[in-house]
């Protein structure tokens, strides 16, 4: 992080992205509590609980994401600063390494992917990463906790690197929701295949094999 910068993706971001769904759906719950105090377990008691599940993907899909455009703003004013007019192809996107576990929020750090001629660049808010072109062995899918319910997975950018397997995650974060950017993660993992030189494949949702951190 740059000096005198204040940090973007802070502990209270990831927290609000978990905490600002389950309040605005907790009505429904709030319901089926007072529903079964005053009947027990009836019918209106099955039909709020079923409610809330189904209301807290809603918002999670809609709201998880609050205040990224603010973020996404905030890290191109930095990398103009950084490099002034820099009109090379980039993407919005959270970023982790394999090992980064947090019940919070999948994402270690937010940042652009950049796409070089020669290379790629993850150019974050803390952390930046690099992998040449030659490097790169390959693009896929890959689960995170957005995709138990729907709503995400990693592109795994796998990489060798003096002889030891590297695995870059990322996900996109262009749109205001999660399920915006999980139809959009097509388009980016094809536009990555493009850039590496692959032909176009069929992808199916990744295994959880162990690679050595980015």
């Amino acid at each position: 992080m740059p000096p005198g910068e204040s940090r973007l993706w802070t502990m209270k971001r990831k927290i609000m992205g978990n905490v600002l769904p389950l309040v605005l759906s907790s009505p429904p719950l709030v319901m089926a509590v007072k529903s079964f105090a005053t009947e027990g377990p009836s019918t209106a008691t099955l039909l709020w609980t079923a409610a809330f599940p189904v209301s807290a993907w809603v918002m999670a899909c809609l709201t998880a994401l609050v205040g990224n455009g603010r973020i996404k703003r905030e890290m191109g004013r930095r990398l103009h600063m950084e490099r002034p007019f820099d009109l090379t192809e980039k993407y919005f996107v959270g970023f982790a390494r394999p090992t980064y576990r947090s019940a919070l929020d999948p994402h270690e750090d937010v940042g652009f992917l950049i796409l070089h001629e020669d290379r790629i660049e993850f150019w974050g808010a803390e952390r930046r990463v690099s992998l040449t072109k030659d490097e790169v062995a390959g693009v896929r899918f890959r689960p995170n906790t957005h995709t138990l319910v729907g709503l995400g997975r990693w592109i795994s950018i796998e990489a060798v690197v003096d002889e030891k397997p590297v695995r870059l995650l990322i996900e996109p974060r262009e749109k205001r929701t999660l399920l915006g950017n999980l139809l959009f993660s097509k388009r980016l993992l094809e536009k990555l295949r493009e850039w590496k030189g692959e032909e176009p494949q069929a992808e199916a949702q990744g295994s959880n094999e162990s690679s050595s951190e980015a």
